[in-house]
C-alpha cells in the first residue's frame, strides 16, 4: 500500500465520520463508523483515534516504512440532517460488505452530500402542526394551539432565515424576541379569549430547543463520554438561557409600557388516552420533518414519541416527576433501539424526535425566565425539576444502552431471513 492510497483511506473514512457529526451523530458513532471504514481497507487504527463533538482526529504508524500519517478535522456545527446520517450509515454498512472501492465510497459521499433537504415551507408546516400539538398535550384549548403554531411557525422561521449569518446565541435570542412578541401581541389582539401565555411559550419554544444535542449529551454521558455529553448539555443550557433573554427583553418593553400579562408556569397534562397520545405522536412526526427525517420512518417515529408520553403521564400521575421521567426514557430507549433494528438505522433517528415530549425544555427556559424576572423562588424549583428530569433521563437510556444488542438483533429483518434460511 503506497503513502497516497493510506492518504485516501483515511481521508474518506475522516470525511464519513465528519459527515456524520455535522448531521447530528453522536460522537461514539462516528468514532466507530471512522475505525470501521479504516479497518476494511486495511489500516488499524483503533488505538489512534479521537472524537469529540467538533473534531476529529485519526493517527497511522505504518512499519514497513517507518512514517506516521495524522489527520485531523474541524467539523463545523451544521443543519441536522437525520436522512443524511441514515445514508452514511448505511454506506458504512456496504464499504465493510465489500460493495465499494475507496474511489467509489468517496463518489458516494459526495453524492450523499448533495441531498437537497426538505423545502423550507413544508417543515414551516410541519412545525407548526408539532407546536400545536405539543401545546394540546399540556392542556391548551384550540385558541391556545392556534397561537402557539403561528408563533413556533414564525420563531423556527427567523432562526433558519438568521442561521449562518449570525452567531447561533443571537440567532436563539432572536427566536425568543419573536416567540414572546408574537405571543403577547395574540393576547392583546384577541381579548377574552383566555389565551394561556405560558401554554403557548411551551409550544413555541419547542422549534429552537436543542433536541439533538440534549439527546447525544445524555447518550455521551451514558456511554461513559462525560466530556463530549457535557458540551452538549452546556449548548442546550446556552440556547435556553438565550431564548430566555430574548422573551425577558419583550416581557420587560411590555412592563415598561404598562401592559402586564401573566407568565407564570403552571403545567397541567392532557389526558392520556386517546387525545394527549395522539397528539405526542403526531407532535413528534412533525418535530421530525425539522430533522429531515425520511417518510417511511415517520410511523415508528410517531409510536416511539406516542409510547414515551404514555408512560410518562402514567407513572407521573402515580409515582411524580423522577419516576415518570425515568421510566418514560426507558420506554424511548427500548423502542428507539427496536425500530433501530428493524429498520437498520441509527438508534438516533428515533431517539431524537421520540425525546421531544420529555425534554425539559419549559421547566429550562422558564427557570431562567423567572431567574431574569427576579423570581427567584418559582426559578430554583423549575431548575431542580430540569435537573431530576435529566438526571432521570441519562439513567433510563442508560439502562437500556447495556442490555445485550443481541436479544434486539433477534428483531433484525437479516437474522429472521438467516434463521429461516437455516432451517
Amino acid at each position: 500500500m503506497t503513502a497516497k492510497e493510506r492518504e485516501e483511506i483515511l481521508d474518506t473514512a475522516l470525511s464519513a465520520g465528519t459527515m456524520l457529526l455535522q448531521c447530528g451523530a453522536e460522537t461514539r458513532r462516528a468514532e466507530e463508523t471512522v475505525v470501521m471504514i479504516a479497518g476494511h481497507y486495511g489500516l488499524d487504527i483503533r488505538k489512534s483515534s479521537f472524537s469529540l463533538t467538533n473534531g476529529l482526529m485519526v493517527s497511522y504508524y505504518d512499519e514497513e516504512s517507518n512514517t506516521n500519517l495524522t489527520e485531523i478535522r474541524s467539523v463545523p456545527i451544521g443543519d441536522t440532517r437525520l436522512d443524511l446520517l441514515i445514508m452514511v450509515n448505511q454506506l458504512s454498512r456496504d464499504i465493510v460488505d465489500g460493495k465499494y472501492t475507496v474511489p467509489e465510497a468517496r463518489k458516494k459521499l459526495e453524492e450523499i452530500g448533495k441531498v437537497r433537504p426538505y423545502h423550507f415551507a413544508l417543515r414551516t408546516l410541519g412545525c407548526f402542526i408539532a407546536v400545536a400539538l405539543f401545546s394540546m398535550m399540556f392542556g391548551g384549548n384550540w385558541k391556545d394551539m392556534l397561537a402557539a403554531g403561528v408563533s413556533g411557525a414564525l420563531t423556527y422561521a427567523v432562526a433558519v432565515l438568521l442561521s449562518g449569518r449570525i452567531p447561533g446565541l443571537i440567532v436563539n435570542m432572536a427566536g425568543g424576541v419573536v416567540m414572546a412578541l408574537s405571543s403577547f401581541i395574540a393576547v392583546l389582539l384577541i381579548p377574552g379569549a383566555e389565551l394561556s401565555v405560558p401554554i403557548v411559550f411551551i409550544g413555541a419554544v419547542m422549534p429552537l430547543v436543542p433536541g439533538v444535542a440534549f439527546a447525544n449529551g445524555v447518550r455521551d454521558i451514558g456511554y461513559g463520554d462525560f466530556l463530549s455529553g457535557m458540551v452538549r448539555l452546556l449548548n442546550a443550557i446556552l440556547t435556553f438561557t438565550a431564548l430566555a433573554a430574548g422573551a425577558g427583553l419583550v416581557y420587560g418593553f411590555f412592563k415598561l409600557a404598562g401592559v402586564e400579562i401573566p407568565v407564570s408556569l403552571n403545567l397541567t397534562y392532557a389526558p392520556a388516552f386517546p387525545f394527549g397520545v395522539l397528539a405526542a405522536a403526531f407532535a413528534t412526526v412533525g418535530f421530525s420533518m425539522l430533522y429531515h427525517v425520511s417518510w417511511r420512518h415517520m410511523p415508528f417515529i410517531g409510536v416511539t414519541g406516542a409510547v414515551c408520553w404514555l408512560v410518562f403521564l402514567v407513572f407521573n400521575a402515580k409515582m411524580g416527576l423522577g419516576p415518570a421521567a425515568f421510566f418514560a426514557s426507558v420506554g424511548l430507549a427500548f423502542c428507539s433501539f427496536l425500530f433501530s433494528r428493524v429498520k437498520r438505522c441509527p438508534m438516533t433517528v428515533f431517539l431524537v424526535p421520540g425525546i421531544i415530549p420529555i425534554v425539559p425544555g419549559c421547566t429550562l427556559f422558564f427557570s431562567v425566565f423567572d431567574l431574569l424576572r427576579g423570581n427567584y423562588h418559582d426559578a430554583a424549583v423549575l431548575a431542580a425539576q430540569s435537573i431530576i428530569i435529566c438526571g432521570a433521563i441519562v439513567l433510563g437510556t442508560a439502562l437500556v444502552s447495556v442490555i445485550p444488542g443481541r436479544f434486539f438483533a433477534l428483531f433484525s429483518p437479516k437474522n429472521k431471513a438467516e434463521e429461516k434460511k437455516g432451517r
